[in-house]
């Protein structure tokens, strides 16, 4: 399972199963006031770049079990693993700085035309905080949803028997993130 906190979400599906619309064309993704993604450069090894319409969609961006940063959470994800993937200038058909600066999204918007974003250039110092014209696209880092969710044990995990309760802190007490992850993916754990 990805972790979205440290690497670039790349899901074209909102949680819900709609499709996110691709726009390639320039004069196209100037208009939008709805969600859309692309790849930088068109290029798919480059990776996903999403407007803040699509991030803002109550149908959900972030994939089941996470949820897009506020700008304040933004700040406290570690933005120097995965990739700098660059950006998408909102009016033009131009892409920039790819391996040379991440700008990522948070849910938090600043004004009627802008969100707050993070950016990070590769060789300079922390990220920081910006506010960028909604319709660019840029990369997006998500964070964990269920620090407070409880589960019922499917099969049996290691100290915890099958049809026990068990909140996701208790589990924390002898897995990873990682692991816990894997036992509700492959249906050990099933939220309730």
């Amino acid at each position: 399972m990805k972790d979205y906190s440290k690497e670039n979400l790349d899901v074209i599906t909102y949680r819900n199963g709609d499709p996110i619309p691709f726009v390639k064309s320039k004069k196209k993704w100037a208009t939008l006031t709805t969600g859309a993604y692309c790849y930088y450069d068109n290029d798919p090894t480059k990776g996903v770049l999403y407007n803040w319409y699509a991030v803002n969609d109550p149908r959900g961006l972030a994939p089941e079990g996470w949820k897009i940063p506020t700008i304040q959470e933004l700040e406290q994800i570690d933005l120097t693993t995965g990739l700098a993937g660059g950006y998408r200038y909102y009016n033009e058909n131009y892409y920039g700085y790819f391996g040379y600066y991440g700008n990522w999204w948070s849910s938090t918007e600043y004004n009627t035309y802008f969100a707050w974003t993070r950016y990070l250039h590769y060789h300079n110092g922390p990220a920081l905080r910006n506010s960028l014209y909604k319709r660019h696209g840029l990369s997006v880092r998500c964070l964990s949803d269920i620090k407070e969710t409880t589960f019922k044990v499917e099969r049996h995990v290691m100290f915890f028997a099958k049809t026990e309760i068990v909140t996701l802190e208790r589990l924390k007490e002898f897995f990873t993130q990682e692991a816990i992850d894997s036992f509700i993916k492959y249906g050990y754990l099933k939220h309730i």
